[in-house]
């Protein structure tokens, strides 16, 4: 059998779900062909996760420069080459996706075009996205509606994360409701006291990193609270700070976490059981959305600028509060990536039978 994947450029977040979901794949059925279509710079920064070896098996072919330039957010005034449609092009008549049994696309619904059997993986659309962050562009709104005309058409099976899910994926798609996709076994942390050690977080993209510096400025003025930041973040801004790694050993050893609530943090967050405190970027309903969700389930707190940073995480520090906040997440169910392969083998199972 032959699978093929193709991943999201924007962030890591597409690309560990995406290899995650390969590698147990590869764990049941280590001859079968996979392609994965992904960006060298994702697989670059992944180089130091066990995972990634998964890429070194001869039966898994690695091919790069097919998604970028795409789907990615930043200066929106690029996006007028063309590029949120023209990407598709790259693949078309490629022969991992012509001839693959099983299409895997994270996020990217232009593959539709070329394999409407595609299976979509996500939580959210990027034509909910895009919709709000420039309404008055005709490049964005040539992708709207063509994504938006795809899935009317085709409705394809989207797995998602069922807390998370956005109603687009919901309404759109036929939404495969998973629990959350951890990629490590589950750590367990309740009762830990609060130390006051904290990580700043925000992203991949880079989008975040002006408000990252902002958040960690205000918190190295206090003294009491120990910060740790990401190495490119740390060497940029010269803080006083420690390094983040992102490992769960990492996750572990802070009270809690304060990011940019995108999907692969959010996932990490949840399988180390560490509280959140999130902020937004301008304009995302994605980012809003995530943040709604996590407070409502009781994992996380929002700030909306740098003024509310001390007083939630005064607010959180409380025994009462941060320990509630480790009992709810212990109780998330982290089985997606398991979950997701036993729901792909049922599918293809019915489709050739």
């Amino acid at each position: 059998m032959q699978l093929s994947a193709v991943v999201c450029e924007n962030g890591l977040g597409h690309f560990k779900r995406t290899l995650g979901i390969l590698h147990e794949w590869h764990q049941r059925f280590p001859e079968d062909i996979i392609h994965l279509f992904v960006e060298q710079w994702q697989v670059e920064r992944l180089a130091d996760w066990d995972k990634i070896q998964l890429l070194e098996a001869p039966q898994v072919h690695v091919h790069t420069g097919y998604v970028a330039p795409g789907i990615r957010l930043g200066d929106v005034t690029a996006l007028t080459d063309g590029r949120l449609l023209n990407w598709i092009k790259r693949l078309e008549g490629h022969p991992a996706i012509r001839q693959a049994d099983l299409v895997l696309s994270d996020n990217l619904s232009g593959l539709l075009t070329l394999r409407p059997d595609t299976i979509m993986l996500g939580s959210f659309l990027w034509s909910d996205v895009f919709e709000c962050l420039g309404k008055e562009m005709d490049c964005i709104n040539q992708f709207v509606s063509e994504e938006r005309r795809l899935l009317r058409l085709y409705k394809p099976p989207m797995i998602c994360v069922a807390d998370i899910a956005m109603p687009g994926v919901l309404e759109q798609t036929k939404a495969v409701k998973m629990p959350w996709f951890a990629q490590e076994p589950r750590a367990s942390r309740e009762s830990k006291a609060f130390s006051k050690k904290v990580a700043i977080l925000g992203g991949a993209t880079g989008l975040m990193d002006d408000a990252i510096k902002d958040l960690a400025e205000k918190l190295a003025a206090h003294e009491d609270w120990e910060l740790m930041l990401p190495p490119n973040i740390l060497s940029s801004f010269g803080l006083n700070a420690g390094v983040f790694g992102f490992e769960q050993a990492d996750f572990l050893a802070v009270d809690l976490v304060i990011c940019r609530p995108g999907i692969g943090t959010i996932t990490d967050c949840i399988n180390s059981q560490t509280p959140m405190i999130t902020f937004s970027e301008n304009g995302n309903p994605e980012m809003d959305h995530n943040s709604m969700v996590l407070e409502q389930m009781g994992v996380a707190l929002i700030v909306r600028d740098g003024a509310e940073l001390i007083p939630t995480l005064l607010e959180i520090s409380q025994p009462e509060i941060y320990q509630n906040m480790l009992h709810k997440l212990s109780q998330l169910e982290t089985t997606g990536i398991r979950d997701a392969v036993d729901w792909l083998i049922s599918y293809q199972s019915l489709k050739e039978s």
